[in-house]
């Protein structure tokens, strides 16, 4: 029972009484010292030499008396009759036991201490949160700082990812989803696939990373899925144990490896894509990265990842301090969690802030994200690079020239001679020409270092970039008015083939005529008027090889825009939706209609 109790001196909300016959004192001598229960004892209140305590409590000699905290009695147990061997009577008195051994009083939320925090000027710093709510439920954080010094953010909408390891335990991770999608979207479809269940950590190295995510366990091996480009941001810096980063060979690599860091490995900065921090199972990771290895930093005794898990954590969070370039100084940084009734703790820690003296702290810029690139056959367009570097220094756009000499042949794409493109190394603008009635699908290769930076793939950032040929673009606004796109007024945009052609028409009025074989698709835009898209398929449906890509605007009513598909005959239609108003339809084998933003279909 006092396993179930808890304790050995459980605090009780009931009071066991003893009967004291009348005549006996609680304190006889025949009582053993420190063994008696509290006695109720017995008095002639009116002077007749007969019981009138036990009379009134409806008691007797050697009745066990159970009373709630107000003295109101609420069982008898009488040693003589033995009432406790009967089972229904134990198990009566267990349960009230037990009952009044637990704490009845509304469970406190906790948060767990934090320690006073150095922060590097230029280098934001992500802590753990760790909360406990007893009754399971969900907690929020919330965070104040003393100093506008010292910026701090408590991270939200991200889920999180949990390593259970053999013999080990587990470690929990939140995931910076809004910051490295491409890193945490391929962990979390691994994770969700049971890729890594049983795999291990075939890479060890104490004081520096643990590594996994091989199945093959050699280092060498990853995923089916292939790679994917690097994804840095700016607050995400190698500056602390538990973050979670990708592993790779060279520039772009990316797949299915990753490694926890132990202490800063500054030198990571930018050239490896962090996605996570660990907020659960610390002691777990140091005893992982304590194991003894060979003299190829493979674990002698396997380190077995036995499941990975992606969940909504509703305890833990994550806390990211900042404090800009050249600052010093420092700030009381207060932390409070709450429960859904309102229930609150709270916890205040000093951040100090510090220059950052890291010898490798100086990273590479990297390039933000490029969109692809659609345009038509035998045209000239532009775009402009842009990239971050966090100390502000300024950058060298690189384009295939400059990265032949630094990355492999095998990264560098082979484009036809009818494709060309250029890089201002100082403005980032990217010329790409396209001739010879050229059409299809093809990537460049454009980069980032800091001016004057010679060396191999460590020391840029670089982005292949989708470029398709022979894509017609049309909208409301090609209409010969000029003005018809978010006027107000519903438009009607169609596609029609005629013999070899493909006509374009906006309210009627045909805006563009085009020879199929200078067309890999055709992009038809909506704008924020309630806009019908026609897809007229009476002379056959369309057969481009990119297919028709249909972009809806904001709607102006609760109607939205709207998707025709009229005349024609066919085998087979699939209708496939992404949400309620994205998705793709397929006429027969051809390429699909896609769609977004539509409603209704």
């Amino acid at each position: 029972m006092q396993q179930e109790l808890g304790s050995e001196n459980p605090e009780l909300s009931i009071k066991i009484l003893g009967v004291n016959e009348l005549g006996h004192d609680a304190d006889n001598a025949l009582m053993t010292a420190d063994r008696d229960l509290p006695w109720l004892q017995d008095i002639d209140d009116d002077g007749n030499s007969s019981s009138d305590t036990w009379d009134s409590w409806d008691v007797t000699f050697r009745d066990v008396i159970i009373t709630d905290s107000t003295n109101v009695q609420v069982a008898v147990y009488n040693l003589t009759n033995n009432d406790l061997a009967n089972s229904d009577n134990y198990s009566t008195l267990k349960q009230l036991l037990i009952d009044s051994a637990s704490d009845t009083s509304d469970p406190e939320v906790e948060l767990a201490a934090i320690l006073d925090q150095t922060v590097q000027a230029g280098s934001p710093l992500h802590i753990p949160l760790n909360g406990l709510d007893p009754t399971g439920g969900q907690l929020t954080f919330s965070v104040e700082s003393s100093d506008s010094l010292v910026t701090a953010e408590v991270l939200e909408g991200n889920r999180s990812l949990r390593m259970q390891v053999d013999d080990f335990g587990a470690m929990t991770f939140e995931l910076f989803e809004s910051r490295t999608p491409r890193a945490t979207s391929r962990m979390i479809e691994l994770a969700e696939s049971e890729f890594f269940n049983d795999s291990i950590f075939h890479r060890v190295i104490n004081n520096f990373v643990i590594q996994g995510g091989d199945p093959t366990g050699t280092g060498s091996g990853g995923s089916t899925l292939g790679d994917f480009d690097d994804q840095f941001h700016v607050d995400l810096q190698h500056n602390r144990t538990g973050l979670l980063s990708m592993a790779k060979t060279t520039d772009d690599t990316n797949d299915s490896q990753f490694f926890i860091t132990e202490g800063p490995t500054r030198h990571l900065d930018f050239n490896h894509s962090i996605f996570g921090l660990l907020t659960e199972g610390e002691d777990v990771r140091a005893t992982i990265s304590d194991v003894e290895t060979d003299a190829g930093d493979r674990p002698l005794d396997p380190v077995v990842l036995h499941e990975v898990e992606i969940f909504e954590d509703i305890e833990n969070g994550v806390l990211m301090l900042s404090a800009a370039e050249g600052s010093s100084g420092s700030a009381t940084i207060t932390v409070t969690v709450s429960d859904s009734l309102g229930n609150q703790a709270s916890r205040s820690f000093e951040a100090t802030v510090v220059t950052d003296l890291d010898p490798s702290a100086n990273g590479n810029p990297f390039l933000d994200d490029i969109a692809p690139v659609r345009m038509e056959a035998n045209s000239t367009t532009s775009f402009t690079l842009t990239a971050q570097d966090a100390e502000g220094d300024a950058v060298e756009f690189l384009g295939e020239d400059e990265l032949s000499d630094i990355l492999f042949s095998s990264q560098i794409p082979t484009l036809p001679t009818e494709l060309v493109y250029s890089v201002d190394a100082t403005t980032g603008v990217v010329i790409v020409t396209a001739s010879d009635n050229l059409i299809g699908e093809h990537q460049v290769r454009v980069g980032v270092r800091k001016p004057g930076t010679v060396g191999n793939d460590s020391t840029i950032d670089s982005q292949l970039v989708s470029i398709t040929l022979g894509v017609i673009t049309v909208d409301a606004n090609d209409h010969s008015s000029g003005t018809q796109a978010s006027d107000g007024t519903p438009d009607t945009i169609s596609l029609r083939r005629n013999g070899t052609d493909y006509n374009v028409s906006v309210n009627g009025e045909i805006v563009r005529t085009i020879d199929e074989s200078l067309v890999h698709a055709i992009d038809l835009v909506g704008s924020s008027d309630d806009d019908l898209f026609e897809i007229d398929c009476s002379n056959g449906p369309p057969v481009m090889p990119g297919g028709v890509v249909i972009t809806g605007g904001s709607q102006q009513t609760a109607d939205g825009d709207s998707l025709s598909l009229h005349t024609g005959s066919f085998l087979s239609v699939t209708h496939r939706f992404t949400d309620a108003s994205s998705g793709t339809i397929t006429l027969e084998t051809n390429a699909p209609i896609s769609y977004s933003g539509l409603e209704p279909i």
